[in-house]
């Protein structure tokens, strides 16, 4: 049977769901189930939610969060998401595709205050638009929005051209239309980007038969100073 303790004073509240429901209408969300253990004590909550399951979409989440602290709250998350369809995420995250989804754990960390935020994919597996990326990143974005990509290692099979375009609007020619298929690993600090790996093949669907290859190894470095 569901469990709901609570405590005058100190603010403890320990709460064991076994099947919450939630029906929300703009943002068209319904949450068919949520179970597992929620509790607030004091200036922090710690969550450990075995079922959340919203529209298509079906995922398990646990962390920490304290906001005793002045600024932002310090986090460390986790959530798998066994079953993700990206179009129960797309009014919520801009330039995200509206068909296709997969799997994939995500972490996130930060200590709080002004401290940056370490955001990590791992075990994705993910078909959308043509396109069926595997692999994990590791990010960090800073209180000033600078983002870092500290590690990444992802299998295209392929990335086509048509997601891209939903990723990044009119960044591409409108003529330019294929699939890279390949493994690309790299690695950074501040503006420089490590390439550890870059083996990969361009087939152009404009040109029948057209297929270029490519194969890197070295640094990058972005927004660095010209001259």
């Amino acid at each position: 049977a569901p469990l709901v303790r609570t405590a005058i004073g100190d603010t403890t509240v320990i709460a064991q769901l076994n099947g919450l429901a939630v029906t929300s209408v703009d943002p068209d969300v319904t949450v068919r189930r949520i179970a597992g253990r929620v509790a607030l004590i004091g200036s922090s909550v710690d969550l450990d939610l075995a079922t959340v399951a919203f529209n298509e979409s079906s995922a398990s989440a646990r962390g920490h969060v304290d906001w005793s602290a002045a600024g932002m709250p310090a986090i460390k998350a986790m959530v798998t998401a066994d079953t993700l369809a990206f179009a129960d995420l797309a009014s919520f995250v801009p330039n995200l595709p509206t068909s296709g989804g997969g799997r994939l754990q995500l972490t996130m960390t930060t200590d709080g205050g002004s401290s940056p935020t370490e955001y990590a994919v791992s075990a994705a597996d993910l078909r959308t638009t043509r396109s069926v990326v595997r692999g994990g990143v590791t990010i960090e974005l800073t209180e000033s929005n600078d983002l870092t990509i500290r590690h990444a290692a992802l299998d295209l099979a392929p990335l086509h051209t048509e997601l891209l375009n939903v990723l990044v609007p009119g960044a591409l020619p409108p003529e330019l239309r294929g699939g890279v298929t390949g493994r690309v690993v790299v690695g950074g600090a501040g503006r420089a980007v490590r390439v550890d790996t870059l083996v990969a093949r361009y087939t152009d669907e404009s040109v029948p038969g057209s297929v270029s290859r490519l194969s890197a190894r070295g640094t990058l470095t972005l927004g660095g100073a010209a001259g």
